[in-house]
């Protein structure tokens, strides 16, 4: 049973301890409410040269006195913020990332929140803060930084079980002239067609932190995928820009999207749709996001959520309507040294009106879950068993996943870690019907390495545990082995 005695603490500090009168004895807990529960409160607040020693007394058999005795010294200020190792990066552009600055307080909180935006940026391999004491007053910080390579040539290489051997190239300048611009001319390819993009982008918009970018792109998708040829050309409009202050860290993005495609040779028997048709699609797309994640490559704590809804409508110029809403929830959590654990849930529903009764399946949600499959599979190693008549299976208009992976990094640089996954989900023609047939699960394991000059390298292998496959008249499942090589565009 404990006891606590605060010596020098005023009342807001002692609610930080977490420690309570007549709680048993944890000596972890006592640990942490010395050295990151007190002495984070106090750094918040700009006490940097706070020093806090702690003294157990037994009092009585059973009950220990836990005495904190504090000497918080003054509060310093940031008198100087230095950035050290970048040689292609425009020292503004790394400054307006950072959420703490010169003449403030020193506050721990807010150098961490500085250095997850600039993990965010994407242009570092390394981000150490330094902080330089001055005198009982003031302090400088030193950000120590290793810059990326800004010129990326890309290929990759990928294998699914929905789209089978998949192939890219790409050429990205991602950081022009050191101020964040990019620009980047992308070509994939596959037994489902081919693609090829340009793109080109701008962080700071008129020197303030509005973002814009413009996409262009071409495609063509063969028969042996969605049970017809299409062919595409489109493009998106894209601005967004931060809301609200460093604690909430909200984002609100807007697209406009124009694709036109020619949809012919159907499966299907129609006259109609033998001859073929076009099909005219502007839309509108807003994506309100929330990150306190650490870092992208790696997280190892924080959140990440993000609504999106789209919609396509006459009014818009389109000959196609759909609506189109999703949710996805990321939380991760360290649980020891390099092991992390990712908890994962989506949802989604799309409501299409399109002539000639022809879905847009390039909308549709796939058993795979929200990611791509040829970026992670938890869930497939299972075949979609949503088949539109004339047409090959191509996923539904509700879906709902949930998940959980461990990630241990082996090491991080060049950027190795394992995974191990579990997930739930199912997609279905309608939401009513989402939990008819029950939910899926599979489980899996699979590992992931950075390379320079190629990207991500992984393997994952998944199972099914209660596998039905109507289309194969399989009842058990088996092992799916997917294969990743590179940054897919």
């Amino acid at each position: 049973m404990l006891f606590i005695d605060f010596k020098n603490i005023p009342s807001d500090a002692k609610k930080e301890v977490g420690l309570k009168i007549n709680d048993l004895y944890n000596a972890a807990k006592i640990k942490q409410a010395l050295e990151k529960n007190l002495l984070d409160h106090y750094q918040n607040h700009g006490y940097v040269y706070t020093s806090i020693t702690l003294a157990e007394i037994p009092v009585a058999e059973d009950s220990i006195a836990i005495i904190f005795r504090i000497n918080e010294g003054k509060q310093a200020t940031t008198r100087n913020i230095r950035i050290s190792g970048n040689t292609t990066i425009d020292e503004d552009l790394i400054r307006r990332h950072l959420q703490i600055e010169p003449g403030q307080f020193f506050d721990k909180n807010l150098l961490n929140k500085s250095c997850s935006d600039l993990w965010s940026m994407g242009y570092f391999t390394r981000i150490d803060p330094l902080l330089i004491p001055i005198d009982e007053q003031n302090v400088d910080i030193k950000f120590d930084i290793t810059e990326k390579k800004s010129t990326n040539p890309d290929f990759s290489v990928g294998w699914s079980q929905r789209n089978g051997l998949t192939g890219g190239i790409g050429f990205h300048l991602e950081n022009i002239l050191g101020n964040g611009r990019y620009a980047g001319v992308n070509a994939n390819m596959g037994q489902w067609g081919y693609s090829i993009s340009t793109e080109i982008g701008e962080p700071f918009l008129f020197n303030r932190p509005v973002s814009a970018g413009l996409k262009i792109y071409y495609s063509e998708q063969y028969q042996t995928i969605n049970g017809y040829r299409q062919k595409s050309l489109g493009g998106f409009l894209h601005i967004g820009h931060p809301w609200g202050d460093h604690k909430t860290r909200y984002r609100m993005d807007w697209f406009y999207h124009y694709d036109y495609s020619r949809y012919a040779d159907f499966s299907d028997q129609g006259d109609a749709l033998n001859r073929g048709f076009s099909l005219r699609t502007t839309g509108l797309k807003n994506i309100i996001s929330r990150s306190s994640l650490d870092r992208n490559d790696f997280p190892t704590s924080g959140l990440y959520f993000a609504l999106t809804n789209e919609i396509a409508a006459k009014f818009l110029g389109s000959n196609a309507a759909y609506h189109q809403h999703q949710i996805n929830i990321d939380w991760y959590t360290p649980l020891a040294e390099n092991l992390v654990l990712r908890l994962n849930c989506v949802g989604g529903y799309l409501n299409t009106r399109v002539g000639a009764n022809l879905p847009l399946n390039s909308l549709r949600f796939l058993s795979t879950g929200t990611e791509p499959a040829y970026i992670s599979v938890p869930l497939g190693s299972y075949h979609d068993p949503l088949p539109i008549k004339g047409f090959t299976p191509n996923g539904g208009t509700s879906l709902i996943s949930a998940g959980f992976e461990l990630r241990y990094q082996v090491l991080n640089q060049p950027l190795i870690y394992f995974l191990t996954f579990a997930r739930s989900g199912h997609t279905s023609k309608n939401f009513s019907n989402l939990y008819a047939d029950g939910l899926r699960r599979s489980v899996g394991f699979g590992f992931r390495i950075d390379l320079p000059f190629i990207g991500i390298f992984g393997i994952d292998c998944s199972y099914g545990l209660n596998f039905s496959d109507p289309y194969r008249h399989a009842e058990k499942g088996s092992w799916q082995f997917h294969l990743i090589i590179g940054n897919f565009f």
